[in-house]
């Protein structure tokens, strides 16, 4: 029995040097196709910069004193150039060097995490192309989709009626239970200032859902259900969708707030404008591009 352990222990170890030797290679692979690019465009800037150069000496042999004037100033700008190229290939190369080095003291575990990582946001961007390719289908072909019934309609609605509700309903308890605590309130000052700051926190947390349904190419498949319900409800009818958010949710919250937050222009307006704007970039039929 113990003769099977080993051999088992010294397979465990043996997968894990192999795993870890690739993922060093992959990296030192990365890194050389990465140092070659930037050696790639210093190179290019340089070639430039001396073709700009050899271009301004012949054409100042046979031009005038003002033609000169000109060509150097161009000579000067693609040196310019030149030089800053040089300067942001050094700065690459410089924080890729730094982030070998960390890779390099990582432990196997650390390095684990950081693929994953990368698998999962290349994972996400390639299922938010997929996501927008098929909005844009289903946009210009909107006879593809199958039809929804108006009971199914109705069943979706109400149940995005619920969840805006629920969103409300921490505002509309908080309003009750500090219900005179404002006028206390105004003879301190920093306790005032305690107050208006958790009471917009909890109102931007009431409403982070909007942000995250927004939020297409960062968030493919959004974790919350709130969000999920959202852009459901937006593809198939979005004007009431509109309706239902503003009318359930965005202009009654601020009828909850104190009077200090509520004023024009504050941080409640701004928090408000920002809301109504995570709405109408859920239009499928919008030309400007949801937020990134």
């Amino acid at each position: 029995m113990s003769r099977v352990e080993d051999v088992l222990r010294d397979m465990a170890a043996a997968v894990s040097d192999t795993a870890e030797h690739a993922l060093a290679t992959a990296l030192a692979a990365t890194d050389v196709a990465r140092k070659s690019k930037a050696l790639r465009a210093l190179v290019a800037a340089t070639e430039g910069a001396a073709a700009a150069g050899s271009e301004g000496e012949s054409e100042s042999e046979g031009a005038s004193e003002s033609d000169t004037d000109a060509e150097e100033d161009r000579k000067g700008e693609g040196e310019e150039r030149a030089a800053e190229a040089e300067a942001e290939a050094v700065e690459e190369a410089e924080k890729e060097a730094a982030v070998l080095e960390s890779l390099a003291q990582a432990s196997p575990a650390v390095l684990r995490r950081i693929s994953n990582a990368r698998s999962l946001r290349k994972l996400a961007g390639e299922i938010g192309e997929m996501q927008s390719k098929m909005r844009r289908l289903a946009s210009s072909s909107p006879q593809l989709l199958q039809s929804v019934s108006v009971l199914e309609k109705e069943a979706l609605f109400q149940q995005l009626a619920e969840v805006l509700r629920a969103a409300e309903a921490p505002v509309l308890r908080r309003w009750y239970r500090e219900a005179g605590r404002g006028e206390e309130a105004e003879q301190a000052a920093e306790e005032l200032e305690e107050h208006l700051a958790g009471w917009l926190c909890l109102a931007r947390r009431r409403v982070a859902f909007l942000f995250h349904a927004a939020d297409l190419r960062g968030l493919p498949v959004p974790s919350s259900l709130e969000a999920r319900l959202l852009r459901q409800a937006a593809l198939v009818d979005f004007e009431l969708t509109a309706h239902l958010v503003r009318s359930l949710l965005l202009l009654r919250v601020p009828l909850f707030a104190p009077r200090a937050v509520s004023r024009p222009g504050g941080k409640l307006a701004e928090l408000m404008r920002e809301c109504d704007a995570a709405v109408e970039s859920l239009n499928p039929h919008s030309s400007t591009p949801p937020p990134s």
